[in-house]
């Protein structure tokens, strides 16, 4: 895990710089979480900062916000319905983990000019990463 402003990391099965030599990548700011697999070739990252294994909340769940990044589902999140700020470009994705592979991004949705970007994390899921989104803000079920 690293938090950062500008963070691109990138999973590599090979190191030809080629595109069949990439796993998975991913860019943006916030807490970032990845699992780099036991067959993966190399790892690589940019301005992303220290990196640890140490999974402990960053942030408090029962507390309904959050910013952009990716977090843990019940530990620094909460499921439930969520609704963010409004964005000229946000993108999120629903994880059943760390590792970004296509099996593993259970939903993805990217929202352009000025909606407001919504989603539903569901208690199966296992994570959650979104940039461009501003605070996400959980939405009261009795509204």
């Amino acid at each position: 895990m690293a938090y950062t402003t500008d963070c691109y990391w990138t999973r590599l099965r090979g190191f030809q710089s080629g595109l069949d030599d990439l796993i998975a990548t991913n860019i943006g700011s916030g807490f970032r979480v990845v699992t780099i697999g036991r067959r993966d070739a190399g790892f690589d990252s940019v301005s992303c900062g220290p990196w640890t294994s140490d999974l402990s909340p960053v942030l408090d769940p029962s507390s309904g916000e959050f910013g952009e990044g990716t977090y843990i589902v019940g530990t620094d999140i909460e499921p439930g319905e969520y609704i963010a700020g409004d964005s000229q470009s946000c993108v999120w994705m629903r994880l059943a983990g760390f590792g970004f592979t296509r099996r593993q991004v259970l939903a993805r949705a990217f929202v352009r000019g000025g909606s407001l970007p919504r989603v539903t994390i569901l208690d199966t899921d296992v994570g959650f990463s979104s940039g461009g989104c501003g605070t996400w803000t959980r939405v009261d079920p009795a509204s």
